[in-house]
């Protein structure tokens, strides 16, 4: 209703209304503030798996994320701010999810690669949350996501810890989920010391240094599950592709010194493309994980967040692993005459 000024199916009365419209105008400052102060990311669609009774991938939806998807999530965000700084100020401690930014012993060959690519950068200004914030402000104006695709073996990891810091990753001073619909164990700890302060109570469950990583070996195992669960469906789903040479859009998203990965747009999947299907003869390949740039007969001919198109050559369910290369193809070098 929001996007298309009309609902054909539904007419809310004017009290709903003017609470949508509350919160559309809500989401839309938010936003708007975390462009300008904090840091957002780009926008991806969710791919959502149509099963059949008997288990077989039907079909692979693309969900691209809606104003509706944005005001839940600034309202989430927006809570979560909230309930990190007032266990921050009643207790010092609770739940807490942190990122410190940059690895320090990384700092330097950061700055010298942003400042070559025409960043303004020094080693204490990306060491502070404002600084750090500025530079992915930045990196998010370029017209393309190599830089941002390059810094990434430069960040920290991201934390679960029970005393108040910076979250650098999102640009805010402090961050305490609370708001999760699934019940999360972490979001569970905050509920009860937020009701303690709103009765007055002391609390009855202080968590302890433990607890991060705790739940970040539970969050890891979690992730792993659901990667081995996509990569099987993924595989069911693509096993005719080879067959059939279908042809797929396809971003790099990794390069190391074997090959590249690919994110292939229409459905997610995730394939492998070694250097040795990029050209014929492998000696003509150089693939730069450093860089994060891959070079045929000495010319650069992709890198990090290009754009590609592919064909798959294998796909096999026993490993989960689905192999392709690009549909590009190289003129050989001649030699140059004595």
């Amino acid at each position: 209703m929001i996007e298309n000024g009309k609902c054909e199916n539904w007419s809310p009365n004017e009290t709903i209304k003017e609470q949508i419209d509350a919160l559309h105008a809500f989401a839309l400052a938010r936003i708007n503030w975390r462009k300008t102060h904090a840091v957002t990311f780009i926008d991806r669609p969710d791919y959502r798996f149509e099963l059949s009774e008997d288990n077989d991938v039907v079909a692979i939806h693309i969900d691209p994320r809606r104003i509706a998807n944005r005001m839940v999530e600034e309202s989430m965000i927006t809570a979560n701010i909230c309930a990190g700084r007032v266990l921050s100020e009643h207790f010092g401690f609770g739940v807490f999810n942190t990122h410190a930014g940059f690895n320090a012993e990384k700092i330097e060959d950061l700055v010298t690669l942003m400042n070559e690519n025409g960043a303004d950068v020094t080693a204490e200004s990306v060491a502070t949350l404002e600084g750090f914030s500025a530079l992915r402000r930045w990196l998010n104006s370029l017209e393309t996501s190599y830089l941002d695709n390059r810094i990434r073996k430069f960040q920290a990891y991201s934390l679960i810890q029970n005393t108040p810091a910076e979250h650098y990753a999102m640009g805010l001073d402090v961050y305490a989920t609370w708001t999760s619909p699934i019940r999360k164990y972490g979001d569970m700890i905050n509920h009860r010391l937020l009701k303690a302060i709103i009765t007055g109570q002391e609390p009855s469950q202080k968590p302890d240094e433990a607890v991060g990583d705790e739940l970040a070996g539970h969050r890891k195992h979690h992730r792993m599950a659901e990667r081995d669960v996509a990569d099987w469906l993924y595989v069911r789903l693509l096993k005719d592709a080879v067959e059939q040479k279908t042809e797929f859009k396809a971003e790099i998203f990794d390069i190391n010194r074997a090959g590249m990965r690919v994110r292939l747009l229409e459905n997610g999947a995730m394939a492998f493309i070694p250097g040795s299907l990029i050209v014929d003869n492998k000696e003509r390949v150089e693939c730069n994980g450093d860089m994060g740039i891959i070079s045929v007969d000495g010319n650069k001919e992709f890198q990090l967040g290009d754009e590609i198109q592919v064909v798959l050559t294998s796909v096999k369910e026993p490993t989960r692993s689905i192999v392709g290369k690009p549909t590009r193809e190289f003129a050989v070098v001649a030699e140059k005459a004595e």
